[in-house]
């Protein structure tokens, strides 16, 4: 069943009633606890979304593996930040030498120091030397995707920026 009123935007969100059949039949559990729930109202942005790339560290060269840590891959903060990718974001790292794609999380480091170092049993896909991709992504308007430029930055066989592309978008 579909609830429309006068006072949203169509266009934009629409409400829909479950009717307490339905959600007997999906909580049952629950309604059988003694919760009381007549129907349920939610509301759905209509807005499609984009989960487009958002910042990019191109031929990085690993410095280090620790297989001893609990996780992620450490970048110079520096760095994540000509890429504008946020400390503990989410990111997939795609390993040139091997083939190895895997997802973590992007650690700060210590600035300046150019390291990039995978921990945990991430360090078993790749070794000191092998050059990697990093790609962070987010979600954009569909309206926004359609010019969406991410920001990308190039590194050399030290880890210095040789060139910088796109971003930021505003």
């Amino acid at each position: 069943m579909r609830f429309n009123s006068g006072s949203f935007e169509k266009s934009v969100r629409r409400h829909y009633i479950i009717p307490r059949s339905m959600l007997k039949k999906h909580l049952g559990a629950a309604l059988s606890t003694g919760c009381r729930i007549r129907n349920m109202i939610f509301t759905i942005d209509e807005k499609m979304k984009k989960l487009m790339l958002s910042g990019k560290i191109h031929t990085a060269h690993l410095t280090d593996c620790q297989i001893d840590y609990e996780g992620s891959l450490e970048i110079d903060p520096e760095l994540l930040a000509e890429a504008e990718i946020l400390p503990y974001e989410k990111i997939l790292v795609s390993n040139r030498a091997n083939g190895a794609r895997l997802e973590t999380y992007a650690i700060p480091g210590e600035p300046g120091k150019r390291r990039f170092c995978l921990n945990g049993p991430a360090a078993k896909l790749g070794s000191p030397g092998d050059v990697v991709t990093i790609m962070a992504f987010s979600l954009v308007d569909v309206d926004r995707a359609k010019h969406w430029v991410p920001r990308v930055i190039v590194l050399d066989e030290n880890n210095e920026i040789k060139l910088r592309k796109g971003g930021p978008n505003l």
